[in-house]
């Protein structure tokens, strides 16, 4: 007897859903990658070689509804683009619980190397499905009883595509027992480069950190900014941690009695920081503008939840420089509540939103200096 299980689907996407691609697979029918031409890329927006791509299972995120997520790592950075050639891996231990919930893993290899996941993308762009593929874990590599991995068949990323949208199907044929899993279980993923070959390309720079803290810009598409197109610019809140120097801050917000193994203690307690951010900008030397920028706590620049990073979108003349600096507001945030009866001294009133510092970021740290990104004339042709 086959036991199939079907479970959550989430409707409202244009084209197939991933249930009825996972079908197709098992049938055993090709799901062939499908996608519109959006044209091609003029040599002004050329792009990085996008190169390969691995997406790695992981558990969902928290309290968060969906039941996996997935580590981003490629052979250029953490990004996902246009064109590149992306793989998944796991362990059969990562998926043992979604075919056989309740029942402990085996500690027999050879049981859980029966496991075939295939799973099913959409090419998303703007909103649309513009293709879809399939990708197989064929083989394990058992390199010991508890360290098995697998590496599914390779799918590219079609032009146009801007999300994407995963759907997973497991079959176990030690009992020949089934189960899919929709695209509400599973992070979207966002793809960049998707906007290049149009007369308006829009790039991202992206101001953050490297790990050690340092500084760094980045255009994520690569190349430079392109005459009459878009730039969305993003800063990180770990940069405006830095920016500020958030440890050095004075966060205290008053005392409060804690219990512990020696009795009765005061110690302090403490508000949480935020941010206003602003970007200052001109465009060859023809005047500068300071915008505030929006907080996004769910980015498409960053794919860890709880990051916050700070946008806006500039609009680019036939210009030859783009330049830019930011300016950063730290604000203490007042919070008594979670401290209940415990309070015992208050530094402020509850609520309020208190000024700390307020810094600048320039380039090479030094004041008045600007980031100057180049914008290169749009060879795009006309429409």
């Amino acid at each position: 007897m086959v036991k199939v299980t079907i479970r959550r689907l989430r409707a409202g996407l244009t084209g197939a859903s991933g249930l009825i691609l996972l079908g197709q697979a098992d049938a055993g029918c090709a799901a062939p990658v499908e996608h519109e031409s959006v044209g091609t890329t003029g040599s002004a927006d050329t792009a990085i070689n996008p190169g390969t791509g691995t997406l790695t299972l992981a558990p969902g995120w928290g309290a968060s509804t969906i039941l996996y997520s997935f580590n981003v790592a490629g052979s250029v950075d953490e990004y996902l683009r246009v064109g590149q050639v992306v793989t998944f891996d796991l362990s059969p231990y990562d998926i043992w619980e979604s075919i056989h919930p309740g029942v402990s893993a085996p500690s027999d290899p050879s049981l859980l190397t029966t496991l075939t996941p295939t799973f099913a993308v959409q090419f998303v762009g703007q909103g649309d499905v513009l293709g879809t593929a399939t990708s197989t874990v064929k083989s394990w590599n058992v390199a010991a009883p508890y360290a098995i991995s697998g590496t599914s068949t390779p799918f590219t990323i079609p032009a146009g595509t801007d999300t994407l949208v995963i759907a997973l199907s497991i079959v176990d044929a030690t009992d020949k027992s089934h189960v899919e899993l929709s695209e509400i279980d599973f992070q979207t993923l966002p793809v960049f480069g998707a906007v290049l070959a149009n007369q308006a390309p829009t790039k991202h720079a992206i101001f953050d950190n490297e790990g050690s803290g340092a500084l760094r810009t980045r255009i994520i598409e690569g190349g430079s900014l392109v005459q009459t197109g878009w730039v969305d610019v993003a800063l990180t809140d770990w940069r405006a941690d830095e920016i500020v120097q958030k440890t050095l801050l004075d966060t205290q917000i008053g005392t409060a009695e804690n219990y512990g193994r020696f009795g009765a203690q005061i110690i302090p307690i403490y508000g949480s920081v935020t941010y206003e951010v602003s970007v200052g900008w001109e465009q060859d030397q023809e005047g500068w503008s300071e915008w505030p920028m929006s907080a996004d706590a769910s980015p498409r620049v960053l794919d860890l939840p709880g990051r916050t990073a700070y946008e806006t979108t500039l609009g680019l003349e036939d210009v030859s420089t783009l330049s830019l600096y930011f300016h950063v507001k730290a604000f203490l945030q007042v919070d008594y509540t979670p401290y209940g009866t415990s309070v015992v001294s208050k530094l402020y009133t509850q609520g309020q939103s208190v000024l700390l510092k307020e810094a600048w970021d320039n380039a090479n740290g030094v004041p008045g200096a600007n980031y100057v990104l180049p914008v290169v004339p749009n060879t795009a042709g006309s429409p």
